[in-house]
């Protein structure tokens, strides 16, 4: 036993090459796997907490007027809109709420159970009454304790224009229902609403109950489309890379057997006893090493790459991290017991009392390296291609697919709004006052006349030294109509989803002196994002047209429907698809060969908003009719501002000077920019400052939501140089480790051949191509399978799409592989050429 460990610890000499260069490969490879997949998911998980905040944690919301007075399994707030006092352009919206709704909400347990007379405010109330916990304050004639303080809900909770302009909302001051019920029966509330929220998994067998609710139902795209597929590596993509550990580490503990097999011939002349004992020991003190190096890569890794992402000390999630480790434990030591099981002896033969005497045939020799390069080359390059495609999809996903994703270089958007009263009392503002227009017919309509506002808010974010960048500022009429026909009105693209924005004002109808009017968007784009529109849509030819303002492009979304169907009701569902979806409904009656009419309302002189009478609008408003040339159809989904506008059937893409040759106001209705110093919390504070100073205008923060996509950014990059780095090491050890057992076991030929002549040169040629064949066999292989291997089938809903990618990937990797491969052979042949020669040599 004293020898054996004698002879082990001259092994762990820092001399043998071999033994360090399996270490190093297996545990940076097995490190690297590991801090991948526990930093995807830790962070994916993080994404999810953030995009509920943003947009809450539900499936499916219902706007109901008025109050649910049955019991229903579902969460369910009661929200009453009082006048702001501190702020007449808004309401406040006071509620309560059930324990289903807050799960899927705040998740706050000190919301649920508040004694009376006790709050709890969102952060922005807060500031506006000047309080914190434990203070109180003066609201609806009674006295309030705040019991806390919580952050303002995301700006993107689902709903139409209707909600929007009556400003429905989850409640800013949060009361228990006792309190609610008696604020109520006061008649204190301009207006009493109910929401109503819905979540699979605190609800799933009552999806048809929840869409028999009466209301205004709408999907959270943003939340339910992508919860299965990415907020977390699918259980097949776990697999498959818990596979690969076991592959990699039986391969690479076969490689170190062949290496040390001349080593233990020798040790057999020698008349050393128990190599199998000492063989075991060798192998079990390997895999031990590399266990415990493994593990500290893993915890260093893990916490530099959170940390540098989120630019603080960061330790990845423990319940990951110890759920994801004791996994990749199991697999690493079942590699183990899987390689002793099919290796339990240095040889073969020694059972038999005939140790390292029986010969394998040579050309049996090479079809099991052939085989093993072929198997571990596809292995590798369909790891960390799928991998690369992975992070390439859900990179994809956390940018574009954000309700009213606004692209990631911005962090605010302002613009102009009117001063909203409950649309219920109908008046109108013009001339500088309101007007009662209560039991006359009317519409309700808005155009802000401010010329220079937007402009001034640039200025002004100047003078107080605010460094912004990417400024850039939108025209987008609020009524704008589309001249439709029974054609395009009776198409199931209208019928199916976007019947609501069908005209059925007649004041409208009669205004434009047509019977069928569809409500539309009208957006003047900056030049260079007209640029990036047309090169992601393939516009590039029509691009000079829309520029100069001659023509449009229009932005019609397929979508596709499903069907809830019980005994009593049918409900439908609709996702946004892609012409190559099969199943989607598009329009089909559009063309580029077709002008198309639409009619814009503007204010005349001062501006105008709320409700208004025929007269009024005759007397305010002028009507303009413009006959625009259609440039091209572009069937994605791209650029929405607004939660609500991306369910609009048509969208009308133009260039400012689309509205300069038709005479229309170009007054800027949107103003983005982006800061330079965007780390620094004071510059945004700053911002809220100047924004604040000024009278109707909404800012919407969206560097919450670019903190989170920059962040992932970075890990991202962090993950890719993970990988790069992995591939290099473990393809250079493994290859190093596999070569040199190649050419040990084709010794007494490869060394005949160059005795008899031949160079090195020829023998490389000679000895590498059958493993280039293996390589070639490979890339083949992995390349037709990429509808097999696909980590999660359901992730990837449109392969033709992202098949370019793959194979660009696959290409890349591959030719890396290969230059590498053949590059460490050639060094390695010259070398043993020179230790042949020399061996002859001294044999004479």
């Amino acid at each position: 036993m004293r020898k054996n460990l004698f002879i082990l610890s001259a092994i762990l000499h820092r001399r043998n090459k071999v033994l360090w260069t399996i270490i190093t490969a297996l545990a940076i490879s097995i490190a690297t796997l590991f801090c991948v997949c526990v930093l995807s998911n830790s962070y994916l998980k993080t994404i999810q907490k953030e995009k509920e905040a943003i947009y809450g944690g539900f499936s499916h919301i219902i706007y109901k007027d008025n109050t649910i007075k049955k019991d229903i399994p579902f969460g369910i707030m009661t929200v009453g809109h009082i006048q702001n006092e501190k702020e007449e352009k808004n309401l406040i919206a006071i509620g309560s709420m059930n324990e289903k709704a807050n799960a899927v909400s705040l998740r706050k347990e000190n919301v649920i159970h508040l004694k009376p007379h006790h709050t709890v405010l969102t952060e922005s109330l807060a500031n506006l009454y000047h309080v914190k916990e434990n203070d109180t304050f003066q609201l609806a004639n009674q006295t309030w304790t705040v019991e806390d303080v919580i952050k303002d809900y995301g700006q993107f909770w689902i709903r139409g224009k209707e909600e929007e302009s009556r400003q429905y909302t989850p409640p800013q001051m949060i009361i228990s229902s006792e309190d609610l019920n008696a604020l109520i029966t006061s008649k204190i509330f301009l207006s009493v609403y109910s929401i109503v929220l819905n979540h699979p998994t605190f609800f799933p067998t009552n999806n048809l109950a929840f869409f028999n609710i009466e209301g205004a139902q709408y999907r959270n795209d943003a939340i339910d489309v992508f919860r299965e597929r990415h907020y977390g590596f699918s259980e097949n993509f776990n697999i498959i890379l818990l596979t690969v550990v076991i592959f990699v580490t039986i391969v690479l503990l076969y490689t170190y057997k062949k290496s040390i097999t001349e080593r233990y011939r020798i040790y057999a002349l020698l008349g050393q006893t128990k190599l199998n004992h000492l063989y075991q020991l060798e192998i079990s003190l390997l895999v031990g090493c590399v266990g415990i190096i493994s593990i500290v890569l893993s915890l260093l890794s893990s916490c530099l790459l959170a940390s540098l992402s989120y630019q603080k000390l960061t330790f990845p999630d423990t319940t990951i991290f110890f759920s994801e480790g004791i996994r990749y434990i199991i697999a690493y030591f079942l590699s183990f017991i899987l390689f002793l099981i099919m290796n339990p002896y240095i040889d073969k033969a020694h059972k038999k009392g005939k140790a390292f005497k029986t010969k394998i045939p040579l050309s049996k020799k090479v079809s099991i390296y052939i085989g093993t390069v072929f198997v571990f080359t596809s292995a590798i390059m369909l790891l960390l291609t799928n991998f690369f495609l992975y992070y390439y999809e859900t990179d994809t996903a956390n940018h574009q697919t954000i309700v009213g994703r606004m692209a990631q270089q911005f962090d605010y958007e302002v613009q102009p709004v009117p001063t909203i009263r409950d649309t219920s009392i109908k008046q109108a503002f013009y001339d500088g006052k309101w007007h009662d227009n209560k039991g006359k017919e009317g519409v309700y309509l808005s155009d802000l006349h401010q010329q220079n506002l937007l402009y001034d808010v640039q200025k002004s974010l100047t003078s107080k030294s605010i460094q912004t960048k990417n400024n850039k500022f939108y025209i987008e009429p609020n009524q704008t109509y589309l001249f439709a026909n029974q054609e395009l009105l009776q198409q199931p693209y209208i019928q199916e989803k976007h019947r609501r924005y069908v005209n059925e004002q007649k004041i409208l109808s009669r205004l434009f002196e047509t019977e069928y009017l569809l409500n539309i968007q009208l957006t003047a784009y900056p030049e260079e994002d007209l640029k990036w529109l047309a090169q992601e849509t393939g516009q590039n030819d029509t691009l000079h047209d829309v520029l100069s303002g001659e023509k449009a492009w229009i932005i019609a979304i397929p979508y596709t429907v499903q069907s809830l169907s019980d005994d009593v009701s049918v409900s439908k569902q609709f996702k946004l698809s892609s012409m190559q979806d099969p199943n989607n409904i598009h329009d089909t009656v559009l063309s580029t060969g077709k002008p198309q009419t639409i009619g814009i309302l503007e204010s005349c002189k001062t501006s105008a908003y709320g409700y208004f009478t025929e007269e009024d609008i005759q007397k305010l408003f002028t009507v303009k009719k413009i006959d625009v040339s259609i440039a091209g159809i572009i069937y994605q989904n791209i650029g929405w501002f607004d939660a609500y506008e991306k369910g609009g059937a048509y969208r009308f893409v133009v260039s400012n000077n689309f509205f300069e040759k038709h005479h229309l106001k170009n007054t800027p209705t949107r103003y983005r920019f982006s800061l330079i110093n965007a780390e620094n919390s004071l510059e945004h504070e700053k911002v809220k400052q100047v924004i604040s100073s000024y009278g109707n205008i909404d800012l919407l923060d969206k560097t919450s939501t670019q903190k989170i996509l920059t962040q992932y950014d970075r890990m991202q990059n962090g993950f890719k140089v993970l990988l790069l780095s992995v591939f290099i090491i473990l393809s250079v050890a493994m290859m190093y480790s596999f070569i040199q057992a190649y050419l040990l076991d084709s010794h007494d030929l490869f060394s005949i051949y160059l005795l008899l002549g031949y160079s090195t040169n020829k023998l490389y040629k000679k000895a590498i191509i059958p493993l280039i064949l293996s390589i070639l066999s490979a890339f083949l292989f992995t390349t037709i399978s990429v509808s097999v291997f696909f980590f999660d089938t359901e992730f990837y809903l449109n392969l033709t799409s992202k098949l370019p990618v793959y194979v660009v990937y696959l290409g890349i990797f591959y030719g890396t592989y290969l230059c590498l491969f053949i590059t460490v052979f050639y060094v390695l042949i010259k070398k043993y050429g020179k230790q042949v020669y020399q061996d002859s040599i001294d044999r004479t």
